[in-house]
Order: C-alpha cells, then sequence, then structure tokens
C-alpha cells in the first residue's frame, strides 16, 4: 500500500494538476476494503469499467459484524441460487473521513451495465424481500448511488488482510 502512495507523491503531479482542473477536491480519506461476495466475472479482462453502488450503514442495536457477516453468506447463497452476477465489498473508514454516521460501506458490483440490470430486474421480480428478511434486523443503510467506475490498481493477495485485521480487532469485529 505504502509504495503506491510513495510513487503518487514522487511521480502523480501531472495527474494531480490536471484532476485538479475539473474538480476541487480537499478532502482525503482512506478505507480498507474486503470482498464479502465474488460474484461472476465477464471474461475480457482488459475491460477494466464496470458498476459500483454505494450504501453507509450502521450495525443495529445489539447487532454484531459477525451477524452482518452470517446475512451476507445466506445472501450469497440465495443470489447464487437464483442468478445474480454482483460482487460486494464492505469498506471500513480508517482515516480523514468526516462523516461518523455510519459504520461501513457496503458496497456492490457489477461487470457492466447488462449484470448491473439483470440484478436489478431479478430484486424488481420479488428477490429484494429475501434481502430484506436477511438485512433487516442487522443493518441499517442509506439509500444506494450509483457510478461507472474504472480499475485502477488491484491490491495483491495478501494486502487486503494485512491492512483489514487489525482494524476489525480494534472494532471488535474480528
Amino acid at each position: 500500500m505504502g509504495a503506491g502512495t510513495d510513487m503518487w507523491l514522487s511521480q502523480g503531479g501531472k495527474i494531480d494538476g490536471k484532476f485538479s482542473e475539473v474538480i476541487d477536491c480537499k478532502n482525503h480519506s482512506n478505507f480498507v476494503s474486503m470482498q464479502v461476495k465474488e460474484g461472476l466475472q465477464d471474461e475480457d479482462e482488459s475491460d477494466k469499467n464496470f458498476v459500483m453502488s454505494f450504501s453507509h450503514c450502521s450495525m443495529k442495536d445489539g447487532k454484531t459484524f459477525e451477524d452482518y457477516m452470517a446475512a451476507q453468506d445466506a445472501w450469497n447463497a440465495y443470489q447464487d441460487e437464483n442468478g445474480f452476477s454482483d460482487s460486494a465489498w464492505v469498506m471500513f473508514p480508517i482515516f480523514g473521513e468526516t462523516d461518523d454516521s455510519y459504520d461501513f460501506k457496503a458496497i456492490g458490483t457489477n461487470d457492466d451495465q447488462s449484470s448491473f440490470c439483470n440484478d436489478y430486474r431479478l430484486m424488481s421480480e420479488g428477490h429484494r424481500r429475501k434481502s430484506s428478511e436477511l438485512f433487516d434486523g442487522v443493518i441499517d443503510c442509506d439509500i444506494p448511488r450509483l457510478y461507472n467506475a474504472i480499475t485502477v490498481r488491484t491490491m495483491t493477495a495478501g494486502e487486503d488482510n494485512q491492512v483489514l485485521q487489525p482494524l476489525l480487532n480494534k472494532k471488535g469485529r474480528q
């Protein structure tokens, strides 16, 4: 993780300058992510575009991250049985985040708009009820925001766990 930041600080000035020409960004924050569902992958690995949704989520009183993961695991199995193709992630704020009104971001990704719309169609056909059954007693989430995204960097195997485990231990969410 640090190597990428070092490279950005030493070589990213031109890109940062171009970015600053089109957007005003005063906040820089950092999150650690954990994949909680691996979805179907597009055969074309050169296509770095995908669809991503974000929701801020908080644990309900008396619930733990283990409760959330049990619901997520059940939802993953249900999705696999019913033709969903999305991947799912959670992102925990580490530093720089000024909004402390949530515990984590719930992320959904699809390889493209077609697979996203297929999953959306499945939800609208009634599968949303199962999601509600599993998650409503465990977490509260706001309305998702949807983005078209591009992969810039992929973490190497093991990087996730090096950063994530200390955070989970700190928050009592082993």
